[in-house]
């Protein structure tokens, strides 16, 4: 079993976690630890139980998972996946200051150099807040907290007036909305009430990057910043589900 020299740990666990890494090490049950491992050929991170260590697959040298994370139950992994995404790479940009309506051509100079270097990257999601009325909440209650509510939103590359727009094309137009629906599908399983109805509207928005490509608005304006933090850990869990189908 290999572990990453700088393991990622939650909080919680710091203190014991030589006694964890051993228990792992010797197939001791540890009911509420997950770890988070390198997926085998793929630039990607897998989350699960720390008991499926002890099937006799992960038992073989060539099977041996390269653990880089060790959480405090399957929220705490998301936690730490989001923890490690957040020092791995980070990109900040202020392109709807100057000039909103021309906010997506300013970006895609940007996500495009991000693509070029990363061709690997499968998902992009550009995580937005709606504009609503000062007197509209849009807010739900997910696992006892307040949550801001989550929109799936597609563009369409058309418009009613003047059809399809050419010079906006769209390769994965098809993709994007099955993806969004895909989502909105499993928002409606796991957290009712928490997704919104899909918004489709035409343009672009950059969403022909990939097949994969997502607009989210989380909230709005009249959300706090503690409700729309906490829509973060259903939307990223329903991400999972739909991603691991």
């Amino acid at each position: 079993m290999r572990f990453y020299k700088k393991l990622y740990i939650s909080p919680s666990l710091k203190k014991t976690r030589g006694k964890i890494v051993w228990k792992l090490r010797t197939g001791r049950p540890q009911p509420t630890i997950y770890i988070i491992a390198l997926a085998k050929n793929r630039d990607l991170l897998e989350i699960y139980h720390s008991g499926i260590l002890k099937q006799k697959y992960y038992k073989k040298r060539k099977n041996t998972p390269f653990i880089v994370g060790i959480a405090e139950g399957y929220s705490g992994a998301v936690d730490l996946v989001m923890d490690m995404i957040q020092d791995v790479y980070c990109a900040t940009g202020e392109y709807d200051v100057k000039d909103r309506d021309n906010a997506y051509s300013y970006a895609g100079p940007a996500l495009e150099q991000i693509l070029a270097e990363n061709p690997e990257i499968e998902v992009v999601i550009d995580l937005h807040r709606d504009g609503v009325a000062d007197t509209t909440h849009l807010v739900s209650e997910v696992n006892g907290k307040q949550t801001a509510q989550i929109m799936f939103f597609n563009g369409l590359s058309r418009t009613t007036s003047n059809g399809d727009i050419a010079y906006l094309a769209n390769p994965f137009l098809a993709d994007n909305l099955a993806f969004s629906f895909q989502l909105k599908l499993a928002a409606e399983e796991y957290y009712p009430g928490f997704a919104r109805a899909n918004y489709l509207k035409g343009y672009r928005y950059n969403l022909h990057y990939r097949p994969k490509s997502l607009l989210v608005e989380v909230g709005a304006q009249t959300n706090t910043l503690e409700e729309a933090m906490n829509a973060m850990e259903p939307l990223a869990d329903i991400l999972h589900k739909v991603l691991s189908e």
